[in-house]
C-alpha cells in the first residue's frame, strides 16, 4: 500500500473582535500538489480570502506577514500577485517578509500540530485503517482537530488554475 505525500500550508489570521480585543484564528491549506512556489500559495490564498470575507465582512486590508522563501513569496512573480490583490480579491493588501531562516512563529505550530496528530493517530490504528491520502487527512483533521480551520485544495485545481 503505497501513501500520498501531502503540502500543509499553514495560515495564522489576526483580527480585532467588536470591542478592538486582538483575536486569532488557525488556517491550515492541504494540498497533495507537492510544488512549493508563488502560483500556489496564490490558490492557497483564495480560500483563505473567502474565509476571511465569509467571517470578517468588515475587513478593508489585508496585512501579509511571511518568511523570505524565495520559491513561494520573495520573488517577482509574488510582487506582481500584490500589485493585483485588489482586482483579485477587492481587498488591499501590504506584505512584509521576517528574515530568511530566522526563527520559528505560529504558524509553524499549525503545521506542526496537524503533522503530530496525523502521525500519532496513523500509528495507533491497525494496518487497514491508515490515513495514506488527501481526502483521508483532511477528513481526520476537519472532524478530529479543533481550532484549526482546514482547506482541502486538490492537484486538479491548482494546475487548472495556473
Amino acid at each position: 500500500m503505497i501513501n500520498d505525500q501531502v503540502t500543509l500550508h499553514p495560515f495564522i489570521l489576526y483580527f480585532r473582535d467588536v470591542n478592538s480585543k486582538l483575536r486569532s484564528h488557525s488556517l491550515c491549506a492541504l494540498s497533495n500538489y507537492l510544488e512549493h512556489n508563488t502560483s500556489v500559495v496564490h490558490v492557497f490564498q483564495t480560500y483563505v480570502v473567502k474565509y476571511i470575507k465569509h467571517n470578517l465582512p468588515k475587513v478593508e486590508k489585508l496585512v501579509y506577514f511571511s518568511d523570505g522563501s524565495g520559491s513561494q513569496y520573495k520573488n517577482k512573480k509574488n510582487f506582481v500577485n500584490i500589485c493585483h490583490h485588489q482586482k483579485d480579491f477587492a481587498l488591499k493588501a501590504e506584505w512584509h517578509f521576517f528574515a530568511s531562516c530566522h526563527g520559528k512563529n505560529a504558524c509553524d505550530g499549525v503545521g506542526g500540530t496537524t503533522k503530530r496528530e496525523l502521525s500519532k493517530v496513523s500509528l495507533q490504528r491497525t494496518t487497514t485503517h491508515q490515513i495514506l491520502n488527501i481526502d483521508q487527512i483532511y477528513s481526520f483533521c476537519k472532524e478530529k482537530l479543533r481550532g484549526i480551520t482546514y482547506f482541502l485544495v486538490k492537484e486538479e485545481e491548482i494546475k487548472e488554475t495556473h
